[in-house]
């Protein structure tokens, strides 16, 4: 399973670049029509690409085979890095992202793969059910001398109250909220993935959301 969806990326990658160049208009001019189907194309695409990892990610993790590789990361280049390419996906949805880096120096010791994949996971759900003219944020504190806290916030539908307690479980889906905002297919195991890679490396995460009023994911690495 992990070889196939392994091979899975490759042509992919290729799907998305061509839809991305042909909606540049770098093949040529295109009309708005055209532009509207390539974008599905896009966006069907990049729920592929997320249905992929997850797949890949979560066999490995059930198999033991997932392995990390723990260093110094500066925390606030690999924020801005991580958070930038989903700009463009903000701005077609009419959603303000908005990055609330710490100041250069700042540190953690973590698997950048790891971290990255959590961050982008968030950033993609909170995303997915912020509807237009909404905000999603991510944040950066220190809560104590032991640990860094990030946090990804947003203004969207939020989650009922019931849901919370199994929310961290493998395929586990909000059905109050499937394609309430946009169309949004999941797997239901983005963040049953997050809880292992945040776990694994000694933190924890959490959520905080009521129905209407948006969510804020936390998760901590110790210092």
């Amino acid at each position: 399973l992990a070889k196939i969806t392994h091979d899975l990326r490759n042509p992919l990658v290729g799907i998305l670049g061509f839809a991305d160049m042909l909606i540049a208009g770098k093949r040529g001019e295109v009309s708005e029509k055209q532009k509207e189907a390539l974008r599905m194309i896009r966006a069907g695409g990049r729920e592929l690409g997320e249905l992929i990892d997850n797949i890949l990610d979560i066999t490995r993790m059930e198999a033991g085979k997932m392995r990390y590789f723990p260093r110094d990361l500066p925390l606030g280049a690999l924020l801005v890095s991580t958070a930038e390419p989903f700009r463009a996906r903000a701005e077609e949805f009419g959603v303000t992202l908005e990055l609330l880096a710490p100041a250069e120096e700042v540190s953690v010791k973590a698997d950048e793969a790891a971290l990255r994949r959590v961050l982008a996971n968030l950033i993609s759900n909170a995303l997915k059910f912020t509807p237009t003219g909404g905000k999603v944020s991510v944040e950066w504190s220190r809560p104590s001398l032991t640990e860094d806290r990030l946090s990804v916030r947003d203004t969207g539908i939020g989650i009922p109250q019931q849901r919370i307690p199994g929310l961290f479980a493998k395929f586990s889906q909000v059905p109050e909220n499937v394609n309430k905002v946009r169309y949004a297919p999941g797997s239901g195991l983005g963040l049953a993935i997050c809880k292992e890679l945040i776990e694994a490396h000694g933190g924890r995460i959490w959520v905080e959301s009521a129905s209407g009023k948006g969510c804020a994911f936390h998760f901590t690495l110790p210092r």
